[in-house]
């Protein structure tokens, strides 16, 4: 896409903005409790503004640069290495259990 398309910015509001789209469709068929969907001025609402600005338009921007400067190879080598280092970081912050094996 970068090729055809070099706008990165406006590639990665499409992006999200079909992602939105797509998970929007998917959370409306799994939760039919309406008010599960109202956010409020709570912690729901800054989970929500958090995820959406830096876990997806800064992610995919960061990505989409890390491509034009280095090639695809260098941005899918970490990855693999993302799943280490949320496990990692879920048995440190979230106190959670980390199981090596089964």
């Amino acid at each position: 896409m970068g090729e055809k398309y070099p706008c990165y910015y406006s590639s990665t509001a499409l992006t999200c903005i079909m992602a939105a789209i797509q998970s929007t469709v998917f959370a409306l068929c799994l939760e039919k409790d309406w008010s599960q969907w109202k956010l409020g001025w709570n912690v729901r609402l800054l989970t929500v503004a958090f995820a959406g600005i830096l876990g997806s338009g800064l992610m995919f921007s960061l990505v989409a640069w890390c491509v034009r400067l280095k090639g695809p190879l260098y941005a899918s080598v970490f990855n693999p290495l993302l799943l280490v280092l949320v496990a990692f970081a879920g048995s440190f912050f979230l106190e959670e259990n980390l199981y090596l094996g089964r």
